[in-house]
């Protein structure tokens, strides 16, 4: 109670609440609302929602009063592994990000915690980033979640993109990744990029042999 600093106030109760016995939550709590800012109180319940699964309305609530989207997404991401029906609000805060490079950040820390069944939804975020670079960025963390069901529609997404370098970064993402049903099509993507070096680069990949 003797910090000063709301922030460190914040970063230490989030260490502590792993440690603490049950019957010290409701101290946490008062301890937390003497914390003005809704972020440094979100990140505090972000980790208390581990331990104490009943907090799980007071903890969205105070997310949702976050003001930055990006810092919403991330502490959306981060209860998502005890609260997953939140997945849905989580990709549609990381769709409300302006910063291509935020956008992509956010979505590579959240996606692990994803649900399978909301793969539509996370390529429907992906498609909103118009920067090439962060496209490449962003794929490289999202390849090993795409399910081979969803392969054919990336490779529809990489297929559009300019640069053949990106195209062809794109495609060493998803090389580990891509099943036997799809790799007709991923063979076609790759056969559209023009340069010799890139194309033996991610065939390199494809087919190491």
């Amino acid at each position: 109670r003797k910090i000063e600093t709301e922030y460190a106030k914040a970063d230490v109760l989030r260490e502590l609440v792993q440690y603490l016995p049950k019957s010290l939550v409701g101290e946490v709590l008062v301890m937390l609302h003497t914390i003005s800012s809704n972020f440094n109180r979100a990140y505090v319940l972000s980790r208390l929602i581990q331990y104490v699964p009943n907090l799980a309305s007071e903890t969205l609530n105070t997310i949702r009063m976050v003001e930055s989207k990006s810092s919403q997404a991330i502490l959306l991401g981060e209860i998502l592994q005890y609260v997953p029906e939140l997945a849905h609000e989580a990709l549609e805060t990381v769709q409300m990000i302006e910063s291509d490079a935020c956008r992509t950040a956010v979505l590579r820390k959240i996606v692990k915690y994803i649900p399978e069944s909301f793969v539509d939804s996370i390529l429907a975020v992906f498609k909103t980033i118009q920067s090439e670079f962060y496209r490449v960025d962003a794929l490289r963390g999202l390849a090993p979640y795409i399910s081979a069901s969803k392969m054919n529609n990336v490779l529809a997404i990489v297929r559009t993109v300019e640069s053949e370098s990106y195209k062809a970064d794109m495609l060493k993402s998803l090389a580990p990744y891509i099943p036997e049903s799809t790799m007709d099509e991923a063979l076609a993507v790759v056969r559209n990029v023009k340069n010799e070096t890139y194309k033996a680069g991610v065939m390199s990949r494809i087919d190491p042999k």
